[in-house]
């Protein structure tokens, strides 16, 4: 991950605490370039991919992944731009379906001006894998069709957006 979205994530924890101490699920979460586990509570963290790797725990499908359990914290960062274009609808309903009903997600991803790059970070259009810049408004209109409460940012100069999504809690039913 690179220095800017690591820094961003770093700011949403020191202004909301509470976001260290939830279970969490990190959505393409095998260890490539240095993992976001130690922002976070390690011992509640639970990392998915589509490929077995380092510190993955669960191997599935991002886009159709459907858990057994739900999570308060649900991050999925710089992995959008790695998918099919289409698959960002898909992958959205996975952060839904993985976050409590009290929950928080995490996201980040490239956009536009964005130079293509790898799933390792290496510059240059990714050779037998996929690569798109996520469209911000496509990514809003998505988290919308999930979430209740959704603050993106940007990040023209590198390229980045960030996105924090909440569910509400549920209302207790007198």
């Amino acid at each position: 991950m690179h220095n800017e979205a690591l820094r961003w994530l770093q700011s949403q924890v020191n202004s909301d605490p509470s976001l260290k101490g939830r279970y969490g699920i990190d959505i393409g979460g095998r260890n490539i370039n240095g993992g976001i586990k130690n922002l976070f509570d390690p011992a509640g963290w639970v990392a998915l991919d589509h490929i077995a790797g380092s510190g993955v725990d669960i191997v599935a499908d991002l886009r159709t992944f459907y858990p057994e359990k739900k999570w308060g914290l649900v991050t999925c960062t710089e992995v959008a731009e790695h998918l099919e274009g289409d698959d960002l609808p898909l992958l959205i309903s996975t952060l839904w379906r993985c976050c409590a009903s009290d929950g928080a997600v995490l996201f980040t991803a490239a956009m536009d001006p964005r130079k293509p790059h790898n799933s390792v970070g290496v510059l240059g259009v990714p050779e037998n894998e996929p690569y798109c810049n996520v469209d911000p408004e496509k990514l809003e209109t998505a988290m919308a069709n999930h979430f209740d409460k959704v603050e993106m940012s940007f990040d023209f100069k590198h390229g980045d957006v960030y996105c924090i999504a909440k569910l509400p809690r549920e209302v207790a039913v007198p």
